[in-house]
């Protein structure tokens, strides 16, 4: 029983977590596009606003992944 509960507790915050990434998405993709804009004096394209907002989510995951597999050792070194 604690297995599954925590299955699903640990799914149920990752799911929450990118939930919290995804509502931001138009702002995220409107950031990037006047970053590019004020730098190239071009726009976007769709396409192109995807892909790298795609890229930004998968950093979250894999930042997520890295950060649950390094925790332990930094605890051990420098925690009390």
């Amino acid at each position: 029983m604690v297995s599954v509960l925590t299955s699903f507790g640990s799914s149920m915050l990752y799911g929450y977590n990118l939930a919290v990434v995804n509502s931001p998405a138009e702002y995220i993709k409107d950031f990037y596009n006047d970053t590019f804009l004020s730098r190239y004096n071009q726009t976007l394209s769709e396409s192109h606003l995807v892909v790298l907002y795609s890229a930004t989510v998968s950093v979250f995951a894999v930042g997520g992944l890295l950060g649950s597999l390094l925790v332990g050792l930094l605890v051990t070194r420098f925690g009390q």
